[in-house]
């Protein structure tokens, strides 16, 4: 488990008339490089396999202060335990072993 939780700001921007896309901020070491474009800041974590986004604000100042309550929000959560993604042991029929996998893909080739 990672003591750290990794929260991304990216930003949304027109790109067109009626067309928005985000659009990640280039860092110069720890710093980000801010988009001069207008638009929304979000922030983006990954929680399990599911990424997740929401609103950081239109300033870079609100960006980086949301971000900061993020990831003291995330960090909180898995110290609490609660950030824990269950795992379905129980679905093996997804999974074969080598050899088994290895002798079908023979008579595979074969065909």
């Amino acid at each position: 488990m990672k003591a750290r939780k990794s929260v991304r700001i990216v930003k949304k921007i027109r790109t067109a008339p009626g067309i928005w896309q985000f659009v990640s901020l280039n860092r110069a070491g720890q710093r980000y490089v801010w988009d001069p474009r207008p638009g929304q800041y979000f922030l983006e974590w990954w929680e399990g396999p599911k990424r997740r986004r929401e609103t950081a604000g239109s300033a870079p100042s609100e960006a980086l202060e949301a971000q900061r309550r993020k990831v003291h929000e995330l960090i909180g959560k898995m110290v609490a335990g609660k950030d824990v993604v269950p795992i379905q042991a129980d679905d093996t029929s997804a999974f074969m072993p080598i050899l088994e996998a290895a002798e079908a893909f023979l008579k595979h080739v074969q065909v």
